[in-house]
């Protein structure tokens, strides 16, 4: 058998494999195509929700210092005669110590 028959196989063989996986290539990169634009509307709808998820969160911290100021300093705070560990220290340099 000469070998530019042998030659002219292997790169018959190889060319029908190149083609297979071209094939194979393109399916794949339609699909990724035609899921592109569901996956933007996906990340757009994660980014509003991040969004309003923050603006709640900012919300509820409003709302907690309010509740926590109005309970132990605002109406009926004579009420208390203790006042809150955390109101009753100050961070100095490095240790807490006591306000008198």
């Amino acid at each position: 058998m000469p070998w530019t028959l042998i030659v002219d196989s292997v790169v018959a063989v190889l060319l029908v494999v190149t083609i297979s996986y071209a094939i194979t290539l393109n399916r794949r990169l339609g699909n990724l195509r035609r899921d592109r634009s569901e996956l933007e509307k996906m990340a757009a709808s994660f980014q509003q929700a991040t969004v309003r998820a923050e603006d709640s969160i900012g919300k509820l911290k409003g709302q907690v210092r309010a509740v926590l100021d109005n309970l132990f300093w605002g109406a009926g705070a004579e009420v208390f005669a203790w006042r809150p560990f955390w109101a009753s220290y100050s961070r100095s340099s490095s240790s807490l110590t006591a306000r008198i």
